[in-house]
């Protein structure tokens, strides 16, 4: 049964949706209409921007954080609370590759928690991208990168994607992954702590890739 609260924050995550896509496409946000693909990922019925409007929603407890991007490439967004996970070598080997898999059982505990949530917010990102659900998990193997600690890089894709992790406030990690080489650059980054807080991305801004954070509470 899906709790109340839950249930709350679902439609206020998708009015903000409606209200920052109209914003973009100049349409009242009631006239934004969606298109779902197979298995459920949301595209926009009409989009005639060039390159085309791009965008992916995730939350996590009260947080929600949308993606935008002027882009020929498709993105996808995850974004988890960091917290106490009892079973997350069994959760690892049972969702992870075996690389991935080892690599986490190699760290202290409080290192493992981190990078598990590191790991799986960038292969929902990128399953979220790909649209392709639960079932491409092995379409894509992860690990932390050589140069940046708090970064993902990717050691096995069955195509081209860019991944970018991001650290947010109150133990919130999330990663954007672009379904492309070099989609975007961290220092394109533009978040939002509020819906209000625009401007947004100019049309001829491509691959500039802007985030929204919303509280779904207030």
């Amino acid at each position: 049964m899906v709790k109340p609260e839950h249930q709350t924050r679902f439609i206020a995550g998708r009015g903000i949706l409606r209200y920052l896509i109209g914003n973009y496409l100049n349409l009242e946000p009631q006239k934004v209409e969606f298109t779902y693909r197979d298995r459920g990922k949301p595209i926009l019925t009409e989009n005639n921007t060039s390159p085309p409007l791009q965008f992916n929603v995730s939350h996590s407890h009260n947080l929600g954080l949308y993606a935008f991007a002027y882009s020929d490439y498709e993105i996808g967004i995850d974004v988890e609370l960091m917290r106490p996970v009892s079973n997350v070598l069994s959760l690892a080997k049972r969702f992870f590759t075996e690389k991935e898999a080892s690599y986490l059982e190699s760290l202290s505990s409080p290192e493992q928690i981190e990078t598990f949530f590191q790991f799986w917010t960038a292969k929902e990102a990128y399953l979220k991208a790909t649209g392709e659900g639960l079932a491409g998990l092995e379409n894509i193997e992860v690990m932390v990168s050589s140069s940046h600690s708090k970064q993902v890089e990717v050691s096995y894709s069955n195509q081209p994607v860019t991944l970018l992790s991001l650290a947010l406030t109150d133990n919130f990690v999330a990663t954007v992954a672009c379904l492309g080489d070099e989609c975007f650059k961290f220092d394109s980054l533009n978040t939002q702590q509020s819906e209000k807080m625009l401007p947004l991305l100019p049309s001829d801004a491509c691959h500039y890739l802007q985030l929204i954070v919303t509280d779904l509470d207030r």
